[in-house]
């Protein structure tokens, strides 16, 4: 019986282990940093930073008073500062001004996936203007340009992209 059906199981098998290598190829995950992210930029070069093909939602919406135009962008995960992330971007017309990362992605986050962040951070832009075991903080020319901070499980991480860079 079982010679019957060998060549049927090796067939799959060899099917299988193609189609998961390919899911494992596929999988890898973009590496980006802060700093990459504080930059202010247009949506072409957000999309070179991120990829094109990692965009998964977006959504606009116009002001009919101002005729201010904002962009919602929504990416699929990448890897931030060492940890899988959920990223989501603001363009005020076409240039990104803010950049929401969510770790982890699914499930939850511990404090000591947090302070890796927090130090992975520092390592990065320099020490914070304000910290403590459950957030960081980015003064920049009196504005807030990063703040990150650890809660009920989930990493919440918000860039505000520097003027003028």
């Amino acid at each position: 019986m079982f010679r019957r059906y060998a060549g049927v199981v090796l067939v799959g098998l060899v099917s299988f282990c193609t189609a998961n290598a390919h899911a494992v190829a596929s999988s890898v995950l973009k590496p980006v940093t802060v700093s990459q992210l504080l930059k202010r930029m247009s949506r072409t070069e957000l999309f070179a930073l991120l990829g094109r093909e990692t965009l998964t939602d977006s959504a606009n919406s116009q002001s009919p008073d101002s005729g201010l135009r904002i962009v919602m962008l929504n990416f699929k995960p990448v890897l931030f500062e060492g940890q899988q992330a959920a990223v989501s971007a603001m363009l005020k017309d076409d240039t990104l001004i803010t950049v929401a990362v969510s770790i982890p992605r699914r499930g939850m986050a511990t404090i000591d996936d947090f302070t890796k962040l927090k130090s992975d951070i520092v390592r990065e832009i320099g020490d914070p203007t304000a910290y403590t075991d459950t957030y960081i903080d980015y003064m920049m020319k009196g504005m807030q340009s990063v703040f990150g901070s650890f809660k009920d499980g989930k990493i919440k991480v918000d860039i505000l992209t520097k003027l003028g860079s």
